[in-house]
């Protein structure tokens, strides 16, 4: 939550800012586009960063004042999340601009895509597959996943 909190850079606010203020439908569109592009990026940067210093973040967890501590190597679910950051971003982003288009009705069928989605894969994947708390990560990207790309349809007309 709070790499995506920094990622998205309270952008919105510009975008809902010019996009009310300007009249022409040409201009309103490049809007958009500009900020979904500017996401994209910081999304993709954001996502790399964290990807390769997974490592770093993980024996950061990992410390502790007891020497004798047991060492748990959260690498792995770390890249996972760092997978999940650029779809999370994005999925903010639609569901940002969904509500700035007062497309309420899309805005709801969006979030509940997400959660019916992330409630399946996680039985499918904890129940079923006895992934574990591996599952949980997995069923929440790729839930972001879907639901991102559904965002994506919505916003592109």
């Amino acid at each position: 939550g709070f790499m995506i909190m920094i990622a998205l850079v309270n952008l919105s606010s510009g975008v809902y800012f010019y996009y009310f203020d300007i009249k022409n439908a040409e201009k309103r569109k490049a809007i958009i586009s500009t900020s979904i592009i500017f996401h994209v990026f910081i999304a993709l940067l954001f996502s790399i960063l964290v990807w390769f210093l997974a490592p770093y973040f993980s024996d950061v967890l990992n410390m502790q004042e007891s020497n004798n501590a047991k060492y748990y190597d959260y690498t792995n679910y770390i890249k996972i999340l760092s997978f999940g950051i650029f779809f999370s971003v994005m999925d903010t982003q639609f569901k940002s601009l969904l509500r700035m288009l007062r497309r309420p009705i899309k805005f709801v069928i969006l979030t509940m895509i997400y959660v019916v989605v992330n409630f399946i894969m996680i039985i499918y994947l904890v129940v079923y597959l006895e992934l574990g708390i591996e599952g949980t990560f997995y069923a929440g990207v790729i839930s972001t996943i879907i639901s991102s790309l559904v965002g994506f349809l919505m916003v592109k007309k």
